[in-house]
């Protein structure tokens, strides 16, 4: 969790939105893609990023 004293823009939310999912998307096809190719440490890397990001996505808001 974060704790912020001053407010974000929505703005600022939004483009996180939208490039943390363009991120997860990239991810997702590298590791569709490429997956066989790559090594044990860079997929678990990639699944646990892309996992982290799902979390992120799809927690909820909250506004002090």
């Amino acid at each position: 969790m974060v704790l912020r004293k001053s407010r974000v823009p929505e703005d600022a939310h939004t483009l996180a939105w939208y490039h943390l999912g363009q991120l997860r998307d990239d991810i997702d096809k590298t590791l569709g893609k490429r997956g066989k190719r790559l090594d044990t440490y860079t997929k678990a890397h990639l699944a646990k990023t892309r996992d982290r990001i799902d979390k992120t996505l799809s927690a909820p808001l909250q506004s002090n």
